[in-house]
Protein backbone atom coordinates (compact mmCIF):
# COMPACT_ATOMS: atom_id res chain seq x y z
CA UNK A 1 0.00 0.00 0.00
CA UNK A 2 0.96 3.65 -0.24
CA UNK A 3 1.26 3.89 3.56
CA UNK A 4 3.84 1.09 3.76
CA UNK A 5 5.65 2.55 0.78
CA UNK A 6 5.91 5.91 2.58
CA UNK A 7 7.25 4.17 5.67
CA UNK A 8 9.78 2.27 3.55
CA UNK A 9 10.96 5.59 2.07
CA UNK A 10 11.36 7.01 5.58
CA UNK A 11 13.51 4.02 6.56
CA UNK A 12 15.55 4.41 3.36
CA UNK A 13 16.19 8.07 4.23
CA UNK A 14 17.26 7.24 7.78
CA UNK A 15 19.48 4.43 6.51
CA UNK A 16 21.19 7.03 4.33
CA UNK A 17 21.87 9.29 7.34
CA UNK A 18 18.81 11.53 7.10
CA UNK A 19 17.00 10.90 10.37
CA UNK A 20 13.23 11.04 10.32
CA UNK A 21 10.27 11.18 12.65
CA UNK A 22 6.96 9.77 11.45
CA UNK A 23 3.58 10.05 13.12
CA UNK A 24 1.12 7.36 12.08
CA UNK A 25 -2.38 8.70 12.69
CA UNK A 26 -5.60 6.72 12.86
CA UNK A 27 -8.73 6.27 14.91
CA UNK A 28 -8.82 3.64 17.67
CA UNK A 29 -8.95 0.14 16.22
CA UNK A 30 -7.76 1.14 12.74
CA UNK A 31 -4.64 -1.03 12.85
CA UNK A 32 -1.91 1.40 13.90
CA UNK A 33 -0.25 -1.21 16.12
CA UNK A 34 -0.31 -3.74 13.28
CA UNK A 35 1.41 -1.21 11.00
CA UNK A 36 4.03 -0.55 13.68
CA UNK A 37 4.61 -4.30 13.90
CA UNK A 38 5.09 -4.46 10.12
CA UNK A 39 7.62 -1.61 10.36
CA UNK A 40 9.36 -3.45 13.24
CA UNK A 41 9.66 -6.58 11.11
CA UNK A 42 11.02 -4.55 8.19
CA UNK A 43 13.60 -2.93 10.47
CA UNK A 44 14.70 -6.33 11.75
CA UNK A 45 14.82 -7.69 8.19
CA UNK A 46 17.16 -4.80 7.29
CA UNK A 47 19.39 -5.60 10.27
CA UNK A 48 18.51 -2.46 12.23
CA UNK A 49 18.58 -2.02 15.99
CA UNK A 50 14.91 -1.87 16.94
CA UNK A 51 13.57 -0.50 20.22
CA UNK A 52 9.95 -0.24 21.25
CA UNK A 53 7.97 1.68 23.82
CA UNK A 54 4.30 2.22 24.50
CA UNK A 55 2.68 5.04 26.40
CA UNK A 56 0.65 3.57 29.24
CA UNK A 57 -3.00 4.54 29.17
CA UNK A 58 -2.71 6.04 32.64
CA UNK A 59 0.56 7.89 32.00
CA UNK A 60 -0.93 11.26 32.91
CA UNK A 61 -0.07 10.39 36.51
CA UNK A 62 3.58 9.48 35.80
CA UNK A 63 5.89 12.08 34.29
CA UNK A 64 8.40 10.66 31.79
CA UNK A 65 6.75 7.21 31.84
CA UNK A 66 7.13 6.81 28.07
CA UNK A 67 10.73 8.06 28.10
CA UNK A 68 11.56 5.58 30.87
CA UNK A 69 10.19 2.73 28.74
CA UNK A 70 12.19 3.85 25.71
CA UNK A 71 15.36 4.48 27.71
CA UNK A 72 15.17 1.01 29.24
CA UNK A 73 15.29 -0.56 25.76
CA UNK A 74 18.00 1.82 24.55
CA UNK A 75 20.26 1.28 27.56
CA UNK A 76 20.06 -2.45 26.98
CA UNK A 77 21.70 -1.79 23.59
CA UNK A 78 24.06 1.11 24.37
CA UNK A 79 26.17 0.70 27.45
CA UNK A 80 27.70 4.16 27.65
CA UNK A 81 26.58 7.71 28.28
CA UNK A 82 28.36 10.84 29.39
CA UNK A 83 28.13 11.80 33.07
CA UNK A 84 25.67 14.64 32.42
CA UNK A 85 23.39 12.39 30.40
CA UNK A 86 23.55 9.67 33.06
CA UNK A 87 22.59 12.25 35.67
CA UNK A 88 19.67 13.49 33.56
CA UNK A 89 18.35 9.97 33.10
CA UNK A 90 18.92 9.16 36.76
CA UNK A 91 16.73 12.15 37.57
CA UNK A 92 13.79 10.25 36.09
CA UNK A 93 13.46 8.38 39.37
CA UNK A 94 13.56 11.59 41.42
CA UNK A 95 10.38 13.59 40.72
CA UNK A 96 11.78 16.78 42.23
CA UNK A 97 14.53 16.87 39.57
CA UNK A 98 12.51 16.31 36.38
CA UNK A 99 13.50 18.69 33.61
CA UNK A 100 12.57 18.19 29.97
CA UNK A 101 15.67 19.65 28.29
CA UNK A 102 18.37 17.58 30.05
CA UNK A 103 16.26 14.44 29.64
CA UNK A 104 15.70 15.14 25.93
CA UNK A 105 19.45 15.72 25.48
CA UNK A 106 20.25 12.42 27.19
CA UNK A 107 17.61 10.65 25.09
CA UNK A 108 19.09 12.15 21.92
CA UNK A 109 22.55 10.92 22.98
CA UNK A 110 21.18 7.43 23.55
CA UNK A 111 19.53 7.47 20.13
CA UNK A 112 22.69 8.61 18.36
CA UNK A 113 24.99 6.28 20.34
CA UNK A 114 22.81 3.32 19.42
CA UNK A 115 22.63 4.46 15.78
CA UNK A 116 26.43 4.50 15.66
CA UNK A 117 26.31 0.68 15.89
CA UNK A 118 23.56 0.16 13.33
CA UNK A 119 20.60 2.14 11.99
CA UNK A 120 18.09 2.65 14.79
CA UNK A 121 14.33 2.26 14.57
CA UNK A 122 12.51 3.57 17.64
CA UNK A 123 8.84 2.61 17.66
CA UNK A 124 6.34 4.26 19.99
CA UNK A 125 2.78 2.98 20.26
CA UNK A 126 -0.13 5.02 21.62
CA UNK A 127 1.68 8.37 21.67
CA UNK A 128 -1.69 10.03 22.34
CA UNK A 129 -1.49 8.65 25.91
CA UNK A 130 2.02 9.95 26.57
CA UNK A 131 2.53 12.25 29.51
CA UNK A 132 3.35 15.82 28.57
CA UNK A 133 6.98 15.56 29.74
CA UNK A 134 7.63 12.44 27.66
CA UNK A 135 6.03 13.97 24.58
CA UNK A 136 8.16 17.11 24.95
CA UNK A 137 11.38 15.17 25.58
CA UNK A 138 10.77 12.76 22.69
CA UNK A 139 9.92 15.47 20.17
CA UNK A 140 12.92 17.58 21.21
CA UNK A 141 15.26 14.59 21.01
CA UNK A 142 13.89 13.53 17.60
CA UNK A 143 14.22 17.08 16.26
CA UNK A 144 17.86 17.30 17.35
CA UNK A 145 19.06 13.91 16.12
CA UNK A 146 20.04 15.49 12.81
CA UNK A 147 22.06 13.53 10.28
CA UNK A 148 22.05 10.22 12.08
CA UNK A 149 20.68 6.86 11.03
CA UNK A 150 17.62 7.17 13.28
CA UNK A 151 13.96 6.67 12.45
CA UNK A 152 11.33 7.37 15.09
CA UNK A 153 7.88 6.05 14.17
CA UNK A 154 4.96 6.63 16.52
CA UNK A 155 1.27 5.85 16.38
CA UNK A 156 -1.46 8.13 17.71
CA UNK A 157 -5.05 9.18 17.40
CA UNK A 158 -5.69 11.92 14.82
CA UNK A 159 -6.18 14.75 17.34
CA UNK A 160 -2.51 14.53 18.40
CA UNK A 161 -1.49 15.50 14.87
CA UNK A 162 -2.41 19.11 15.75
CA UNK A 163 0.09 19.29 18.61
CA UNK A 164 2.67 21.94 17.66
CA UNK A 165 5.51 19.77 19.02
CA UNK A 166 4.78 17.29 16.22
CA UNK A 167 4.62 19.75 13.31
CA UNK A 168 8.09 18.77 12.08
CA UNK A 169 7.16 15.09 11.92
CA UNK A 170 5.88 13.42 8.76
CA UNK A 171 2.20 12.68 9.28
CA UNK A 172 0.78 9.55 7.67
CA UNK A 173 -2.92 8.83 7.97
CA UNK A 174 -4.38 5.35 8.00
CA UNK A 175 -7.10 5.12 5.35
Amino acid sequence: TSLLSSLDQALDAAEGGRSCAVLLLGAPGMGKSAVLDAVRLEGLRRGWCVVMAAAPEDSSAAAFALVQDLVHDLLARSGHLGDGDQEALASLVEPSRWQVHPVSTALRELLTDTAAECPLLALVDDLHWADDESLSALTLAAARVGGERVAVVASAWPALGDDPRLLGWTHLHLP
